[in-house]
């Protein structure tokens, strides 16, 4: 008798594992297209400041960085 249970008990625990792990992938990959379908610039995430931003321009600082840098 107690053998039964525990079948059934390890039975029923895998397979709500499994129905689990099935409704978990689903959700993640509603979430992932819906992401997908709003930013269509290959994984960049694009703000929107209409600032241009300016990562580097050429003044001395950056001169004297370089020659230290080498």
């Amino acid at each position: 008798m107690k053998e039964k249970r525990r079948d059934f008990l390890k039975k029923s625990l895998i397979a709500s594992a499994a129905t689990t792990v099935a409704l978990a992938n689903e959700c993640c990959n509603d979430v992932l297209n819906k992401h997908e379908a709003t930013n269509e610039s290959n994984g960049v995430i694009c703000g929107k400041a209409a600032k241009k931003e300016v990562l580097y321009s050429k003044n001395q600082l950056w001169d004297q960085y370089y020659k230290i840098a080498k």
